[in-house]
């Protein structure tokens, strides 16, 4: 989570209070911070409410990402290449 530190850090919110808060571990949160591990949708959500903010500011996404993907996009299945290639 590309903001999850600078969010937490410009609220005055340690990673202990973090992660009391939201039910993980101190070190989780800073695996989460220094990307080795990735959080659960349902852990993004926590850390979400407790910083009030969305999760696509947690993620530094564009808010506007859905509008950029096709419709026709959504339900064309994955390319497989041929066997023996």
């Amino acid at each position: 989570m590309k903001n999850l530190k600078s969010i937490r850090k410009q609220l005055g919110i340690t990673q202990v209070e973090l992660a009391n808060q939201s039910g993980c571990t101190q070190t989780h949160v800073s695996d989460i911070e220094n990307g080795i591990h990735a959080p659960s949708i349902a852990l993004a959500e926590r850390f979400a409410d407790i910083l009030k903010v969305s999760i696509d500011q947690l993620l530094d996404r564009d808010s506007n990402v859905s509008q950029k993907i096709k419709p026709e996009e959504c339900n064309t299945p994955p390319q497989v290449a041929p066997e023996g290639v």
